[in-house]
Parts: structure tokens; sequence; C-alpha cells
């Protein structure tokens, strides 16, 4: 055996042979064979007994040893899935008390590494790597604690060698298995981890995918406990240390009054590589089809206007690649570690360049916009406010009268330039005394949302079980109140403004350019999402056909008028069968949220990207933007009632208080 090994081995390249021990001693090592491992000669024991190691051959992704059975019997080599890091193992290693010669022989091995967590398809064994770490670190022992490090540092080093010149799946596994490593939390394991992370990076194309696959499958908790939150914690720890330093104003500073900070403008490199990995954590996150953890576990907190220059970011975000071909890093390159408060700030600093532009227009031609004739926005019997409007480049003003909200609203859209949108609004109501500090402009936004979304005015449906808005098919008001409700929207984010209204979340998915499908439908329909469902999963008694009776064709009511509407060419002569129930589906959803509603739709999709057009509202997802734009769907009285300060005399322990959070805790959605 040690000869034809040796043998084996003289092919290799010299670098990769220096990382390969051939024939360790091992002493009185113990260690189990595998369910899967395949008996040689009928000489290996049973599944799940003991063996003696006498030598040890580790190759850059195997294992392989020289061992006989406890009770003294001869045994050939073992195979290569032999596992010498198992549970037992290490135990048997603690209580014979040379568990230290194992760390050191067994977990700075590539091959041992493998072939003990490393399972046939391809998965680790997580919860081993878990149990093996728990049983080495939680002896509290310094000297093993130390060995383990050291081991892994070294263990680290031979992947460094190999991993850039192999795309195997198995040096993945030896790199997942040291981020797995309880120990990446604390600063003194911290380069090791880093490290690992920037090997990560650096493998080709088809090794990261492997790594997507392999890591997509580690339970939730782990995945969330050791890969994710380490590289979190680490890269809050370079933003909190590294940005935000650089004094301003330092001749101003005193003890009492110390020295303005300003957010660094260069990236630290740990902080570029930790972003990348995230990345590659979240691509991961995405692949779970089974579990997965939710967009703001993602979040780094530490990444926020008082840390990071956003200006900068948002240009180097649109700089062409450097003469290598590199991309300049961004933070808005990664945008699921931005929070919301975070990718609102990448908004305001787009708006806020978009508007320099437009002022410095406005100064140049003048502060007067002369308006375009008011039949583009408002009905030809509309006349606009008698008062000669005011001015300012640096503001959006509208004049609104109170008793015509919707046609001045209209008006005053209309005569600005899209890019004069994203100004500051001011609200001046006619003939009344004031100015808008923030009160009057909430004021106008509230109103403006009660009479566009009244019943009254028809645009839009309200759906009582959802209790979300969604656009009315048979609505007779022009394309300019639609334009006006998505310029509405724009208007609220620009302006930090929180919308009274609430539309289904696939409102917002195609808002950003999606499409409504299927699933989709659940939360617009959600009656005639159950509908389908039982078509889709009916099996009896009789057919579909028979017992559904339903074509593709939809009928609709048009104020008394019944209008048919083809799914498929001669649609009403199609039946619903087994066969196509699954496309009837498809195509009726599509009808309804695309078809049905498309010219609607597309003006008020018009409007809202006359203000958010621009990259920065890429950066959010259908739930991220429906809560800058509506807040939170759902009204949590609990986390209001735990952040919610007094003034006045009043405390938590006040009896009013507690009475007061009694009564709304208990109210039905309406009251709250």
């Amino acid at each position: 055996f040690s000869i034809l090994l040796h043998y084996a081995l003289s092919f290799l390249p010299k670098k990769i042979q220096e990382l390969i021990p051939v024939g360790v001693p091992f002493g009185s090592l113990f260690l189990d064979t595998p369910q899967t491992s395949q008996h040689v000669d009928g000489h290996l024991p049973k599944s799940g007994a003991l063996l003696q190691i006498s030598s040890l051959s580790s190759g850059t992704y195997h294992c392989m040893a020289i061992v006989q059975p406890a009770d003294g019997r001869n045994a050939p080599p073992c195979a290569p899935a032999v596992r010498l890091l198992s549970t037992r193992a290490v135990k048997t290693a603690l209580s014979a008390g040379n568990v230290s010669t194992l760390i050191e022989q067994c977990l700075s091995s590539v091959g041992v590494v493998v072939a003990s967590f490393l399972n046939d398809g391809g998965i680790l064994d997580a919860s081993g790597i878990e149990e093996l770490y728990k049983l080495l670190l939680e002896t509290f022992e310094s000297s093993i604690i130390s060995t383990v490090q050291m081991s892994l540092s070294r263990l680290l080093s031979s992947l460094q060698a190999i991993a850039p010149m192999t795309a195997k799946h198995e040096a993945v596994a030896a790199i997942i298995f040291l981020m797995c490593c309880p120990l990446n939390s604390h600063a003194a394991n911290s380069g090791i981890f880093k490290q690992a992370l920037s090997l990560l990076l650096a493998i080709d194309k088809n090794a990261q995918k492997a790594a997507i696959v392999m890591m997509s499958k580690l339970p939730i908790d782990i995945f969330a406990a050791r890969v994710l939150r380490p590289i979190k914690l680490a890269l809050e720890s370079v933003i909190e240390n590294e940005y935000g330093v650089q004094p301003v104003m330092q001749s101003a500073a005193s003890p009492e009054r110390p020295a303005m900070k300003a957010p660094l403008p260069n990236v630290p490199a740990d902080a570029v590589i930790l972003t990348q990995a995230l990345s590659f954590v979240y691509a991961a996150n995405q692949q779970n089809t089974d579990s997965r953890l939710p967009r703001k576990e993602f979040y780094v907190d530490s990444i926020s206007p008082k840390k990071i220059d956003f200006i900068n970011d948002y240009i180097r975000w649109h700089s062409s690649p450097h003469a290598s071909g590199a991309v300049p890093f961004s933070f808005a390159r990664h945008p699921m570690v931005l929070n919301n408060d975070a990718k609102r700030a990448l908004v305001a600093v787009e708006s806020s360049l978009k508007m320099q532009q437009t002022i410095l227009t406005s100064m140049a031609e003048g502060q007067h916009i002369p308006p375009p004739p008011p039949s583009k926005m408002a009905s030809g019997s509309y006349l606009p406010p008698p008062a000669p409007p005011v001015e300012h480049p640096g503001f959006l003003i509208f004049h609104i009268r109170r008793d015509s909200l919707v046609q001045d609203a209209l008006y005053e859209v209309g005569r600005y330039r899209p890019l004069d949108l994203g100004k500051p609004l001011r609200v001046i109501f006619f003939e009344e005394e004031g100015i808008d500090e923030g009160g009057v402009r909430k004021e106008f936004f509230q109103l403006l949302v009660e009479e566009l979304f009244s019943p009254d005015y028809g645009m839009f449906s309200f759906n009582e079980e959802t209790r979300t808005h969604w656009l009315n098919a048979n609505a007779i008001e022009s394309d300019a109140e639609f334009y006006l409700v998505g310029v509405l929207l724009g208007l609220a984010i620009h302006n930090g403004v929180i919308l009274d209204v609430h539309f289904p979340e696939v409102v917002f998915k195609k808002l950003l350019g999606g499409k409504a499908v299927f699933e989709d439908l659940k939360s617009v329909f959600p009656e005639l999402h159950r509908s389908f469902e039982q078509i889709l999963e009916y099996d009896g008694p009789g057919s579909v056909e028979d017992v559904f009776y339903a074509t593709f064709q939809v009928a609709t009511d048009f104020f008394g008028e019944i209008r048919e509407h083809d799914l498929l060419p001669n649609g009403g002569q199609i039946p619903v069968t087994e066969s196509n129930r699954q496309e009837y589906v498809e195509k009726y959803s599509d009808w309804l949220m695309n078809v049905s509603i498309e010219f609607a739709f597309s003006k008020f999709r018009d409007g809202f990207l006359s203000l958010c057009g621009g990259p920065a509202v890429s950066v959010f997802t259908p739930e991220e933007l429906e809560i800058q734009v509506c807040g939170l769907p759902h009204l949590d009285f609990y986390a209001l009632q735990s952040s919610a300060r007094y003034d006045g005399g009043f405390t938590h322990d006040t009896p009013v208080i507690i009475w007061l959070w009694r009564t709304v805790l208990g109210w039905d959605i309406e009251k709250k």
C-alpha cells in the first residue's frame, strides 16, 4: 500500500506533495466506520464499530488510514470515506487525553475534513460539524482552544494553496467548515475568518456555484448563527471603527464640544470583502426553497448616512469600470445590506443631485416657469387659482383650494417639469395664512388620498378581506387622475410622508417593472384565488369540465352591460379541463391583474416614475417600497407601546397611560 501511494504521489506537483503528510503515526486514536463505508474482504467491523489507527495518509481531498479493529484483528486500509472526526472518535480521544494529537493531525487536513463531513450527495454534515466544535470548545481548556485555532490556520494555508488550482466542491466544503467555527465571532479568530471569506470570493465561478448550493442546504439555524451573523458583526465592527473618524471643524472642538465627525469617502478593504461575502451568503439564502431568512436579517444598520458618504457611494455606483476591468465598489451594488433608512438616503442623494441641476437651470432661466395649457392636466372648464403663483427656485410650491383639491393638484403637477417635482414640497392653501413647515403638507396628502381613493370617485376598489385598494378596470376618470396618484406616491417618498392608503404588494412589484402572476392573486382577490385552487386540486367525482363548467372567457359587468373577454382565441368555446386548468388560472390571473388595468396602471406608473424613475429606486424590493410609501402593512401597537416616550409628567407607570394601552390593545383593526 505504501509503495503504491508513494508512486501515485510522484505524479503530483511538488507544491501539493508538500501538503500531504504520509504515514503519520497516530498511536491509539480511534475512529468510527461510517454507515456508508464499504467493507474490504469482510475484514472491517460492522458500521459504528471502533477502529484503531496505525497510520494516516491524507491526499489533497481524500484520506486513507491503516487501521485495525480494537480487538486486535488485522484489517486492510479503509475506504476514503472513513470519518476520523466523528463525535464518537472525539469523545474517545477526550477520554484518553490525546485529543490534541487528533486536532493537530486531523483538523488541519483538507482530506480528513472532507472525508469526515462531506456526504456522497455533496451535502455537508452541518450537525456533525456543530457537534465537533461544541465538544472541543466547551472543554474551556485554553490549550485545546489554542490548538484548534492553530490547526484551522494550517487548514486555511492548505486551502489557499489548493483551492485556486481546482473547481472541486471538496475545497468549498473545507472553506465552509472553516466558516462554521464558533470562534469566528471573536477578535482572535477574525483574521482566519476574513481570509476564508476572501478565498471563497476568489475561487472560480463553478466552485462559487457549488458553494452557494452547499450553503443553501445548511440547516437554517446553523446558517444564521455560523455563516450570516459573524459576517454582519465583522462588517459592523469595521464600519464603526474605521468610518466617521475624520475630524471636521477641529478648531471649534473643545472638551465640552467634541469635534464633529464626517463619513470617510473611501471604503476599507475589509468592508469590501465582508459586503461581497454578505451578497454571496444572500444568494445562498435565496436558493433555499425549504426555509429562508427574511431579507431584513441581512441589513447592516451601521451602513447609514452618519457613517457612509452616500454621495460618493452613488457616484461610484455609476462610475465606469477601471482600466483593469474592475468595477468600483459601492454599497448600492449590494442592496440587501441596506436597510430602509439607508435606501431612503440613497433616493434622497439621487433626488438632491438632480435637484441641484434643476435649481441651477431654473435660476438661469428665471424663477417663473410658464405653465402648459391647463387642458393637459385639468378639465376644459377648470380655472386655476386667481392669486399669482409664488415661486421659489429651491422648492416645489403647490397653490391649492380646498373646494377643488384634485383639480388644483392636477394643475400644479402639470405646470412643473418632471425634474422640478423632486424639490421639497411646500403647500399653500388659498386664502389661508401660515408657513408650511410640514403640517400643511401632511394635511394636503391626507385630504388628497381621501378624495382620490373614495368609493364615490370610482378609481379604486377596496377589498374588505385584505384591506387594500386595487385599480378599478371600469373607472371612467381620465388618465390624468391615475397619473396624479403615481405622482402622489413619488412625492411621498421624496418628502418622507407616509400615505394612509394600502395596496397589495404586487402593485409595488409592478411599479418596479415586474408582472403579476397567479401566486399574486392571493393578496389581491383571495376569494377568487381559493376558487382557482379548488379547480387545480379537484380530483373527482366527475371531471373538471362537468363540475365547474368554465371556459377560457371572462364576463364582466360594465355599468349593467355584460362584456366578454377571451383568454384565448375563441375562448368561449374552449372548456377548462384537467389538462388545461393550470393554463386557465394563469391566463385569468394575467388578464385580471395585468391586461384589464393596463391603461390605467401605465398612467399610474408613469406618474410614479416621473419622480422615482432613477436607478436608486431599483435597490428596493416590492415589500421595502411599500414600507417607504405606506408604512408597515399591519398595525403593531405592541411595538408602538414599547417605543413610546412620555413627557409632561407622564411615565409608563402613570395610571392613565396604563389604561390607554389596555384600551387600544383591545381594539379591533378599525379602531386601531
